[in-house]
């Protein structure tokens, strides 16, 4: 895929190492593959970050999609009867991992492209842009300090 303006290796790296141990976490809880949500993490905070605006918007607790999953707390933060603040790194991971096993299991064939883009938009009917990075960095496990990462491709 072609990568945005704004893409940042670097923020989305970041973000899965920094998290590393609390998405290994919940991966095994739910029964998750943690490359999975490694990847959502990847490539939200890499290419969803909107030039540092999300950041600063979750600072002030004013962001519409909060990071590190860059999940909508006002659509998913009542899941189940429980209460998920997505504003908290731990609740936000626990949270979006719990989704992403709902998304998977609700896709037969369990292609990695269509559960990023429900992930992206749950009203989806064919593989988007952002479904298409999330296998493109499922696949290459960019967030892993051994592999190269991916650059802009100029047009």
């Amino acid at each position: 895929p072609t990568w945005p303006l704004q893409h940042s290796p670097s923020l989305g790296n970041f973000y899965v190492n920094r998290y590393n141990n609390i998405i290994d976490k919940y991966a095994k809880k739910y029964g998750v593959d943690p490359d999975l949500p490694k990847a959502v993490m990847y490539t939200e905070a890499a290419t969803g970050h909107k030039f540092g605006g999300n950041i600063l918007a979750d600072i002030f607790k004013i962001s519409d999609s909060q990071m590190p999953m860059n999940i909508q707390g006002k659509l998913w933060g009542h899941m189940d009867g429980q209460y998920y603040d997505t504003y908290d790194p731990e609740q936000n991971i626990e949270l979006g991992i719990k989704l992403l096993n709902r998304i998977y299991n609700a896709v037969p064939d369990h292609n990695i492209a269509k559960i990023g883009t429900l992930w992206n938009f749950t009203g989806a009917d064919k593989v988007n842009h952002v479904g298409a990075h999330i296998k493109y960095n499922y696949d290459n496990k960019f967030w892993d300090s051994n592999k190269m990462k991916p650059q802009l491709i100029e047009r």
